[in-house]
């Protein structure tokens, strides 16, 4: 049994312990309701973060300003453009990339990761962008970018997709509610 699913079933078995509490009344009639808030809120981040681990994927994808690329998982990657931001530290390189997610419902997002070249030390700096796009996180995470033998740009980057973060947060925000009931309560 992998080490994922005997955690789910500790907690499952500890939300049923609550329940038992609840019901013996070992518990602070004022409390009931902040516990079962709690306890939601824990299952559902437990639950929606095994999820989120168990189908999340990434996908390498190479960009040039001239093809539309469809990844593994249906999302339509596009780079718009690349822009090179000189000033007297460094440059900055701005990959302006579109994403389409598989269902047509969702709106297609705009991505801008870049890379921070300095001019003293050529140290590279490259920053992720983030985005939601329904119960889903999607990260572009720039490797490199560089010229291809057409004399196009082309954008290296990774595509992670990670389901049901919206539910992990929705889990902690509910647990952080909870507390709060608990403490005005007493």
């Amino acid at each position: 049994m992998p080490l994922s699913w005997l955690l789910l079933l500790i907690i499952l078995l500890y939300f049923i312990k609550t329940i038992v509490e609840l019901s013996r009344k070992e518990i602070k009639p004022s409390n009931h309701i902040s516990i079962m808030i709690i306890n939601f809120g824990i299952m559902l981040f437990i639950i929606s973060a095994m999820l989120n681990s168990f189908s999340s994927s990434e996908e390498k994808v190479f960009l040039n300003e001239r093809q539309v690329i469809t990844t593994s998982d249906g999302y339509i990657c596009k780079l718009d453009n690349i822009e090179i931001i000189h000033s007297r530290k460094n440059a900055k390189v701005i990959a302006n990339v579109s994403i389409q997610p598989p269902t047509k419902q969702t709106q297609g997002k705009h991505f801008a990761p870049y890379f921070i070249i300095s001019n003293e030390t050529y140290n590279v700096e490259k920053y992720s962008d983030v985005k939601m796009s329904g119960l889903d996180d999607l990260y572009l995470e720039p490797i490199d970018c560089f010229f291809d033998v057409d004399e196009n740009r082309v954008l290296v980057a990774i595509l992670h997709i990670k389901p049901y973060m919206i539910l992990v947060w929705l889990g902690g925000i509910i647990v952080a509610v909870g507390f709060v009931f608990v403490r005005i309560k007493n």
